[in-house]
């Protein structure tokens, strides 16, 4: 699947680089940057694959992401083409569209591919750009992939 370009549009691309700024946090195993781009919040809400994944507050969400962290490696995040950015206003801005992910479960060394649909909204509180709502979700028709990876295991152009 090829992933997407940066779009043209000014607006847009501060968007875009967001989205890009979240992923590889992820990657990275960056907290820290994750910290930085979500509200931190008791009512912070986060929807991500999976029946029992709605993760209320920052708390919930950083016990998630480190549990995350020390059973898989090797995450890769790849907005497909399909991807949009929108900046609808100077404070607000959103983005949408088809994820490939892989990562290896480090107990085993079993790659696992999946792909989600995700929307991310994005908001400015205080002059920061934070990540005010963010859902995953599988389509019914989609099951996880379980598979070696892709591209002699350097996912192709993932981020």
């Amino acid at each position: 699947m090829k992933s997407c370009e940066p779009p043209k549009d000014m607006g847009e691309r501060e968007i875009y680089q967001l989205v890009v700024k979240a992923y590889q946090a992820y990657r990275d195993k960056d907290i820290e940057t994750l910290k930085e781009l979500y509200p931190n919040t008791a009512d912070q809400v986060v929807f991500l694959e999976g029946p029992q994944m709605k993760l209320v507050g920052w708390d919930a969400f950083e016990s998630f992401f480190r549990q995350f962290s020390n059973a898989y490696d090797d995450l890769v995040c790849t907005p497909a083409n399909d991807f949009r950015f929108v900046r609808p206003c100077e404070n607000a801005g959103f983005a949408f569209g088809t994820v490939v992910m892989v990562c290896k479960e480090k107990s085993s060394g079993f790659h696992v591919r999946w792909m989600d649909r995700t929307t991310i909204c994005f908001a400015k509180q205080d002059g920061r750009w934070k990540m005010i709502h963010h859902h995953d979700s599988v389509p019914n028709s989609l099951v996880f992939i379980m598979e070696g990876p892709e591209d002699n295991g350097n996912g192709g152009g993932y981020w």
